[in-house]
């Protein structure tokens, strides 16, 4: 290992390069989300703040911010370009990991430019669902 600890921390790259570009998706509540972005008072709270509106959680908690995932020490016009690429290929790889898993759902993966490329999913026409989930 070098004296900063980035080739033990290149060790995780990998891994979180899949969670990124392939998540797994759990249902929680009748919410789709991606698996390890969110604590049950994180959902709580976006229940709580939506009063249940299913796509509003799924839109908020499904976010990745890809500024969030890359360091641009560079060019930040080429580095947005880039980055934009990428959100759009994360997008179709969540389009279709969305699909295979949750078949008889219909989803929206978007991809904006709010705070630098961002992805984010929910599911189209969800039901509201009541506090105990059914």
């Amino acid at each position: 290992m070098d004296d900063d600890g980035s080739l033990e921390r290149l060790k995780d790259v990998p891994a979180e390069l899949a969670g990124l570009v392939a998540p797994e998706f759990i249902e929680v509540r009748g919410c789709v989300l991606r698996s390890g972005q969110f604590t049950s008072e994180t959902l709580q709270g976006f229940w709580n703040a939506t009063n249940g509106n299913i796509s509003a959680i799924e839109s908020a908690i499904n976010h990745l911010h890809l500024w969030d995932v890359v360091a641009a020490d560079t060019d930040v016009e080429h580095i947005q370009t880039e980055l934009l690429k990428a959100a759009e290929a994360i997008a179709s790889t969540w389009r279709a990991a969305l699909a295979l898993a949750f078949p008889d759902r219909l989803f929206e993966v978007l991809v904006t430019d709010d705070y630098g490329p961002t992805v984010t999913c929910f599911t189209v026409g969800a039901p509201r669902r009541r506090e105990d989930g059914s």
